[in-house]
């Protein structure tokens, strides 16, 4: 019986913690309350640190170009959005890496959603 007693008292420690996502790190939502977005402040520091290296006009992967107002306006009105939230049926981007944080995507959809304004 002794030799077990640690494991259950470790069982008992566990069984009794209330550890939730939201206690921890807070609700995703609630900490990224996106007002409004312009593309010079918010949107292109995103696409300059998360899509330029394959996107920028000298390399145009897949004949995309998210380094110019114009490129990113014409994919804007396109897929964008549905591309970097990783929806079915687009290609996931960035490719081969992490999806773009909460925060990011948000902002990018606000400035959609206001009308993708050059400013």
């Amino acid at each position: 019986m002794k030799k077990y007693l640690p494991g259950l008292l470790l069982l008992l420690v566990m069984a009794c913690t209330n550890e939730n996502e939201e206690e921890l790190y807070g609700d995703k939502e609630s900490t990224c309350q996106v007002t409004s977005a312009t593309y010079l402040t918010d949107v292109k520091p995103i696409l300059q640190r998360a899509c330029y290296a394959c996107h920028a006009s000298n390399i145009q992967t897949a004949g995309v170009i998210l380094d110019t107002y114009e490129g990113v306006k014409k994919q804007a009105q396109g897929d964008l959005l549905a591309v970097i939230n990783h929806e079915p049926g687009h290609p996931p981007m960035p490719q081969g890496g992490a999806k773009l944080p909460a925060c990011d995507i948000a902002r990018i959809r606000k400035w959609v959603e206001t009308g993708t304004l050059n400013n």
